[in-house]
């Protein structure tokens, strides 16, 4: 994405040390079940989700590939953004990742209220089990 469009669009991202310091302040103020939904509803390129997905699974020993399967969700409006951010959490997983959480679209203005999430991406369990962190 270029930088003309970035700065229309008010697109910045998040420096890893930053991401860092989030994910610890997150995952050492909570007591880490395993059951918890992580959001990003901006993902970018996905650093948060993918330090959080490495981190969670450090923390409850479930296979990264599960981490996402499961317990990652993410949005954003760009397709791009979304593709990479795959492209990035299949990178840290050995194994392949079956099924990505991920809906492409204004997360502030999605339509969560919709009975079925079908083909979005985004699975009904975000809204009706776990806890969301």
């Amino acid at each position: 994405m270029n930088a003309k469009i970035k700065k229309e669009n008010g697109i910045v991202f998040t420096p890893e040390w930053v991401v860092d310091f989030m994910v610890e302040e997150i995952f050492n103020s909570q007591k880490i079940r395993g059951d918890e939904k992580i959001l990003d509803a901006g993902c970018g390129e996905g650093v948060f989700v993918t330090i959080a997905a490495q981190k969670f699974s450090k923390i409850t020993g479930k296979k990264i590939e599960n981490v996402v399967e499961e317990n990652i969700y993410f949005a954003d409006i760009s397709e791009e953004y979304i593709e990479k951010t795959k492209q990035n959490l299949q990178k840290i997983s050995e194994n392949k990742i079956k099924k990505f959480n991920a809906i492409t679209d204004d997360f502030c203005f999605h339509d969560f209220n919709k009975k079925s999430h079908a083909g979005s991406g985004v699975s009904p369990e975000l809204f009706s089990s776990g806890k969301l962190l």
